[in-house]
Order: C-alpha cells, then structure tokens, then sequence
C-alpha cells in the first residue's frame, strides 16, 4: 500500500487531494498545526512549517509527499522557504522516492508578493533535486482564494469590482488538480520530476465573469460596483494594520491578482489528459 504524506492537511486542496487518495486505496498521513479530526486522513501529526519533520519519518514508512503548506503572515518568506526545504531534505533523507510541490500561477522571480516570490524560490529547490512542482491557476473549489470570494459575494450586499473586472484570471477545476497529483502518484512520478509544470485551463476568463458565474450559480443577491484596484488596494493595507481584524481577501491576493492577470502565461493541461471544462460547470460543481 502507498503511504503518502500531505502537509498543510488543514487546507481544502490538502483535504480535497487525500480524499481522492484514499478512494485509491492508499494511506494518508497528515500534517497540521492542529490534530483535530480531518476527513480522509489516517493519521495526523501537529507540526508548524518551522519544525522538523524528523519524528514522523521516523515512525512512518512515507512513499510520497505532497507539499501543501504554506505559512501566511509575518516572515512569510522566510518560514516557508526554509521550513518546506527543511521538509523536502528530510524527506530525502528518509528515501521518500516521489515528492510533489504544489506551488501557483502566482509565482515569479518579480511577484509584487512575498508569496508568488517565495513560491517562485522554493520551486527551483525542488526542480534542483529532481521532484514535481505543479503550478495550478485559482483553483476553482470551496476554499483558498476563491473561496473568499464565493464569501464575499455571498455576505456583502456591494461588492467591489476591481478595475470593471476586466482582469484576465486562469483558472484550475479542484478535481483535475487532484487527478493529476492522483496520476502523478501512480505513475511514480515518470516523466514529470525535474521541471516546474503549469496546470492552469489554457483559455483565461475575465474577473467579471467569474464573479457573475458564482452570483448565478449560488443564487445570491448582491451587485457588483466597478472600483479602481488601487482604491481597494489601499483600503486593504490600512485595515491590514488593525489587530485582531480580519476580510475574506487581503492585499496580498489582490497584488497577485492584478500581476497575473498582465501576462500570458504558458500551460501544460493538455499533458495531463483531461478535457477543459467550461466555468460554470466549474463552479456548479462546488455545490454538487
């Protein structure tokens, strides 16, 4: 039986990802700053990204690890980029012969963001040691940085519609990035390991469009009020400063979404086998 290791077990990806792992058959362990009881996983271990791993590889016989943690907040750069190399050696030196990187569209040498920067470095660590790093868009499913947004649109009577929505966002159904991490596995990684690749739908839709498809496919009652980024910008890094105050998207998502939206990135989808899907189906499916 393959034993895999998720990190980061808490996330939606992490949950979504052991979920169709474990249909698979295999064992899932688990690591989360809490231990708290998480669907799908076997076994569960509490560790920060700042702490060794060492104990659980000691205790476990780990085939696999998929790396979803990510540290937000204070240092961000810094925990995450030395924490998950300190994950990845030890992982290495425990004989796990398969790990994968789950990294994002939002990485790049000159991202606006500590996290496309640090997500960009810890990329060529593990492109370096000859491991997979898959690159997805926003992933499309009910949690991360769509998830806020769902919230948002859902909550709020107004909601701001940065720059007329006119900004172009590729996307990444939740179950075709758990395909491919599921296929990766299987296949033992043959093909793939040694190169950083972009999973994203090929074809980009607009802000606006995403927007409208979940008010339409949720039902929900709001209305969207063009505004300029630089505007709620701003507003964000103001209340960014309060303590203990806290919005469904922060400044951080809102310079990543800007930068990528600029670019015309390149994608490996049609690799991986699976067809583009239209986006409400997309979303429909969250509430499936």
């Amino acid at each position: 039986m393959t034993s895999v290791l998720i990190t980061g077990a808490n996330s939606f990806i992490a949950r979504h990802v052991a979920k169709m792992l474990k249909q698979k058959g295999m064992h899932i362990v688990g690591i989360s700053r809490k231990t708290s009881q998480i669907s799908f996983f076997d076994t569960l271990y509490a560790a920060s990204i700042d702490e060794s791993l060492k104990p659980v590889f000691q205790r476990e016989a780990i085939d696999v690890v998929v790396h979803c943690a990510h540290h937000g907040g204070k240092k961000e750069y810094e925990i995450n980029e030395q924490g998950t190399t300190l994950w990845m050696e030890e992982a290495g030196d425990h004989g796990v012969g398969l790990q994968i990187f789950l990294s994002s569209l939002l990485a790049r040498r000159d991202a606006l963001s500590e996290y496309g920067r640090v997500k960009f470095d810890i990329e060529r660590h593990f492109v370096a040691a000859r491991h997979v790093v898959f690159r997805p868009g926003l992933v499309v499913g009910d949690g991360g940085m769509f998830g806020k947004m769902k919230k948002s649109i859902q909550k709020l009577p107004v909601v701001p519609l940065l720059d007329r929505g006119k900004t172009r966002v590729y996307v990444t159904g939740i179950e075709f990035l758990c395909s491919v991490i599921k296929d990766c596995i299987l296949k033992r990684g043959e093909g793939l390991k040694g190169r950083t690749w972009a999973i994203h739908q090929p074809n980009a839709y607009s802000l606006k469009e995403i927007m409208i498809s979940i008010r339409r496919q949720f039902g929900y009652l709001c209305w969207f009020v063009p505004v300029p980024s630089s505007l709620v910008l701003g507003f964000l890094l103001a209340v960014e400063k309060v303590p203990f105050f806290a919005l469904p998207l922060g400044s951080t998502n809102l310079k990543g979404l800007k930068q990528s939206g600029q670019e015309n990135p390149r994608s490996d989808f049609d690799v991986f086998g699976y067809p583009e899907e239209d986006l409400d189906v997309l979303v429909k499916r969250i509430g499936d």
